[in-house]
């Protein structure tokens, strides 16, 4: 399993290669990609839940100044001819690459799905400025493509975590949108930014109010964004004074997780 989970999230720009390639293709090499993703979705949650026995502080990630030759040709190969979404993929599994170059030791932490998990996990809290805004686009663009790839009618992602998940749609829909409140639990203002954005899939995101809430006035208090950003006049009738501040404080805290265990579960479509 390790080396075929490997081909999956290091080489996934197989999956999609460049325009002039034959649409048929395109389309069996990501119903290969599709299959593989659900099964490691399907895996045991307390499996990737746990923490791997690593310091990724003694052992950083190299910043783009300290690559080497050879990594620095790594990190761009395959990214030529390449639309944003296809080349977020690709930078993002060439920079787990790099990672794990540079870490063999890395390599016996565990298998590779909770490896990547645990390295996405800390490029948020990072907020790498060539990687960062790949990690908190992809699951929002992966989304997006996938409505109109597979049937997700009925899918709702509100801010709460998604607990069950039956079909395939439905763990490809949760895998995707834990990655989005992973990122933004990790605290950066740009993760914030990119989940509030993600409030635009109407036909599959709708925040709950205190979510929407958090995330604009986060964006306020860093000074990020726009003032229509920062506008929260339609959350406030929907939200009373006591949950009111309990998100303040929270916001104050830098502490989402606290309102993502806290908001109402999304309703049943």
């Amino acid at each position: 399993m390790e080396s075929e989970l490997r081909s999956i999230l290091l080489f996934a720009h197989w999956i999609y290669p460049k325009t002039g390639s034959n649409f048929w293709v395109r389309c069996s090499r990501s119903v290969i990609l599709l299959t593989w993703l659900l099964f490691l979705v399907a895996l045991p949650q307390h499996a990737l839940a746990q923490k791997l026995d690593w310091s990724f502080e003694e052992h950083p990630q190299p910043i783009s100044f300290d690559l080497v030759g050879e990594e620095f040709r790594l990190l761009t190969r395959g990214t030529a001819d390449t639309g944003s979404h296809d080349y977020c993929r690709i930078i993002l599994a060439n920079a787990f690459e790099i990672y794990e170059r540079r870490h063999p030791d890395f390599l016996k932490t565990g298998e590779i799905d909770r490896r990547y998990r645990e390295w996405k996990a800390y490029m948020a809290r990072k907020n790498d400025i060539y990687l960062g805004f790949c990690l908190y686009e992809i699951p929002t663009m992966e989304l997006y493509r996938t409505s109109f790839r597979i049937d997700m009618d009925g899918l709702q992602f509100c801010g709460a975590r998604i607990t069950s998940s039956g079909t395939p749609a439905e763990r490809y829909f949760q895998y995707f949108t834990d990655q989005l409140l992973d990122n933004a639990e990790a605290g950066q203002v740009d993760a914030l930014d990119s989940l509030l954005a993600s409030n635009e899939l109407r036909d599959l995101i709708s925040l709950n109010p205190d979510i929407e809430y958090f995330l604009r006035r986060s964006l306020f208090v860093a000074g990020e964004g726009k003032p229509e950003d920062w506008d929260v006049s339609q959350m406030l009738p929907e939200l009373d004074a006591e949950r009111i501040a309990f998100l303040d404080d929270a916001i104050a805290r830098k502490d989402f997780a606290a309102v993502v265990a806290t908001t109402p579960a999304c309703p049943v479509q």
